[in-house]
């Protein structure tokens, strides 16, 4: 009888530490995210410490919404592991407390016993090495991010890294594969989607591809500043003004701290001929970062338009003058000259479609034009050959009137 009393207190206290155990631990994973994110953390992660930190109270002192939460887990998983394997039962508690199927994969992936966990070790070299080059060697990033892909394609990063460069270099093809298969492992990732609707951009311009995958980037991620500032220009370019607007605005609401948020809505308010707000919104950026280049750019082209359109009347005022928008313009240039390809942008094999906005005058002369969208080696070259066009003078009614649209220039490096 003694003995039975005994063994029952003694199992009871062991409940007792185990519970408290747990108790600490979630006590010190909550100190550990909101006292000291920075500090080094080297033991496995234990399924309560992820579970507490999904369900962990947002936005904090720490972090702003639950995507930072899950962003930060997904690194520390890569970095310090997972304690015990993911079975079944653990993988449903996860997903109850919020868990994406990028988080679930992490962790599968970095979990004990699990199937390719070593060459899920092995590929995790090969892209760290690819981060390490990217920006010095990206052709020898790329290699390093496509040995990675190649003993481990369930390796979600690698796909994100080798797309990201590719995209850059101007193989936005090989981009858009990329961030398709980095979809496919993780279709909650709204980077993801956002990446691949920049790749689409930089080929079609407003292409309904890129505003489909921006919407989803949105829907995953409701503040997600990038996207709604991506799919506002892919709405200016199908001449869909109201949306355009709405997006810019809808950017400028959730961070008004945004520089690159102002200086689109800016470039949206040139295209208009609103040059007033152009300006004002160009002036808030250079406010809120003075370093912003396409703001300063953009300031001095409009007030050197502006000073153009106004000559011989009030410049005080803006244009005030009739206008006409005349969607792609290409089609209907007297005169289109081909712009040189830059020795750089073919050094590094840049190449896709440039978009210009251009301001034409009542004789048919292009007096402004600004490129939105292309390749960054590829946009001065459209510039200046955008200004070189001609047209016919646009009359409505018998009167001569401005025309506001946008040249499309294709780059291929063949």
């Amino acid at each position: 009888m003694i003995f039975e009393t005994v063994k029952r207190e003694n199992s009871f206290i062991t409940f007792c530490r185990r519970s408290l155990s747990k108790i600490m631990i979630a006590v010190s994973l909550i100190f550990a995210i909101y006292a000291a994110p920075a500090r080094a953390q080297t033991e496995p992660l234990t399924y309560p410490e992820i579970i507490t930190a999904l369900n962990s109270r947002v936005p904090n002192n720490v972090f702003r919404n639950k995507t930072e939460v899950i962003n930060f887990l997904i690194s520390d998983v890569k970095k310090r592991k997972v304690a015990e394997p993911l079975t079944p039962a653990v993988e449903k508690l996860l997903r109850q407390s919020g868990a994406t199927d990028r988080l679930i994969s992490e962790i599968r992936q970095n979990s004990p016993g699990a199937s390719g966990s070593q060459d899920r070790e092995k590929a995790t070299g090969y892209y760290r090495n690819g981060t390490k080059y990217a920006k010095s060697d990206p052709d020898r990033a790329i290699a390093e991010f496509t040995k990675a892909i190649e003993i481990d394609p369930d390796y979600p990063s690698p796909f994100q890294g080798r797309g990201d460069l590719y995209r850059e270099k101007g193989d936005q093809k090989a981009a858009i594969e990329d961030y398709t298969k980095l979809i496919a492992l993780t279709p909650s990732d709204a980077n993801a989607y956002f990446s691949r609707a920049q790749a689409y951009s930089y080929i079609l311009g407003g292409d309904a591809s890129a505003i489909r995958d921006y919407t989803k980037a949105i829907a995953l991620n409701p503040k997600f500043i990038e996207a709604y500032i991506g799919r506002g220009y892919s709405y200016y370019f199908q001449e869909d003004d109201g949306r355009a607007l709405a997006d810019f605005n809808q950017a400028i609401r959730i961070d008004p701290q945004n520089a690159d948020s102002y200086n689109a809505r800016g470039m949206f308010f040139s295209k208009t001929l609103d040059y007033n707000h152009a300006i004002a919104d160009f002036k808030t950026a250079l406010r809120i970062d003075p370093n912003h280049k396409l703001a300063k750019s953009n300031l001095e082209s409009i007030e050197e338009e502006k000073s153009t359109s106004s000559e011989g009347g009030s410049a005080t005022g803006g244009f005030t003058g009739d206008s006409v928008s005349g969607g792609v313009l290409n089609g209907k240039a007297v005169s289109l000259p081909t712009p040189p390809y830059p020795a750089a942008a073919r050094a590094v094999r840049a190449q896709g479609a440039v978009n210009v906005q251009v301001i034409i005058d009542e004789n048919g002369n292009v007096i402004g034009a600004s490129a939105v969208s292309g390749h960054p080696l590829l946009r001065a070259a459209a510039e200046q050959a955008a200004r070189q066009a001609k047209f016919s003078p646009t009359l409505i009614n018998g009167k001569a009137v401005k025309v506001t649209g946008v040249l499309v220039y294709n780059f291929s490096n063949l």
